[in-house]
């Protein structure tokens, strides 16, 4: 699933590639194409492994994935509440 929305006069996309197709190059081809339409964009991504799957496995962080496909990690920006923690990330061409 891909969405690309915009705030603040930032563009910003959601990328979500099911479990079992993680790993078979379906991220990489999205980010490929958002290159290839938009100059810069922002995301957000959890940055660490506290969440648990619904079938009890820790959630592995993808920021590692971002930060290979030339990412710039904003520490100072982040989301900290109860519900979700995550940092932003940001993709200049």
């Amino acid at each position: 699933m891909e969405l690309i929305s915009k705030k603040e006069e930032e563009i910003r996309y959601l990328i979500m590639v099911r479990w079992k197709e993680q790993g078979k190059g379906y991220g990489s081809a999205l980010i490929k194409r958002l290159k290839e339409d938009l100059t810069e964009f922002y995301g957000w991504v959890i940055d660490h492994t506290d969440y648990k799957k619904a079938f009890g496995e820790n959630y592995q962080s993808p920021l590692l994935f971002y930060v290979k496909h030339g990412f710039e990690v904003l520490h100072d920006s982040r989301i900290d509440t109860e519900i979700l923690k995550a940092v932003k990330i940001k993709r200049m061409s």
